[in-house]
């Protein structure tokens, strides 16, 4: 009775949910908008309600959470497919775009370890200083401020990749299979190198998490 009660709940939240993402553009944006808020929300009700010892108001808030990234992922997914003439045009439109987000956040993942790798050490020069207790905490205060922000900015732009990310696989997905050989590996290894350059920013962004936590 309480596993029946908990699937009604969730599907009361995703079909509230549901007209919102309706709402975001039309034909194959539409479409592919209401699926992924059906997919998410599901998925998302589903897990929250085992993981969270069975509690259907997680469910249903969850539910409705993953409906909506759902129904983001399935109109970007949509849009770009709208653009496409054909599976042909697809591949290479996407393993373009795909090479040219790789090698922006190449450059951003550079960067930003360049960034870590300075302020652990203004960090240490602050602690190792034979400033006042006072004077270090006022300067590691400074540094803290200057962390949080890097933190915040990495963090979105994670969130943003992972978007980006899910909406690349989906668009291999639906055309892969009428994609030349020749297309395909060239496809998968662009979506490997994004993939891997998503985990270093994720590396970098627990990194920064942590030193924000440690100052």
């Amino acid at each position: 009775m309480n596993g029946y009660r908990s699937l009604v709940t969730i599907g009361t939240a995703i079909a509230i949910a549901v007209p919102g993402c309706a709402q975001m553009g039309e034909n194959k944006s539409k479409q592919y908008a209401v699926q992924g808020c059906v997919i998410g929300g599901v998925t998302a009700g589903t897990l929250a309600y085992v993981l969270d010892g069975f509690d259907m108001e997680t469910a249903a808030i969850a539910g409705a959470l993953g409906c909506m990234a759902g129904a983001v992922v399935g109109y970007q997914v949509g849009k770009r497919t709208e653009e496409y003439t054909d599976a042909q045009n697809a591949a290479r439109s996407e393993i373009a775009r795909n090479e040219e987000q790789t090698e922006g956040l190449q450059k951003y993942n550079t960067q930003l370890a360049q960034n870590v790798e300075d302020y652990n050490k203004q960090i240490s020069k602050i602690k190792d200083s034979n400033l006042s207790e006072e004077e270090k905490k006022e300067n590691l205060d400074k540094t803290r401020e200057i962390v949080a922000e890097q933190r915040m900015k990495a963090n979105n732009a994670l969130k943003n990749v992972e978007v980006d990310i899910a909406v690349a696989r989906k668009q291999y997905k639906t055309h892969q299979a009428e994609a030349t050989t020749q297309d395909k590996k060239k496809w998968q290894a662009e979506l490997a190198s994004y993939e891997k350059e998503k985990q270093i920013l994720s590396g970098h962004v627990s990194t920064l998490n942590a030193m924000d936590a440690s100052i």
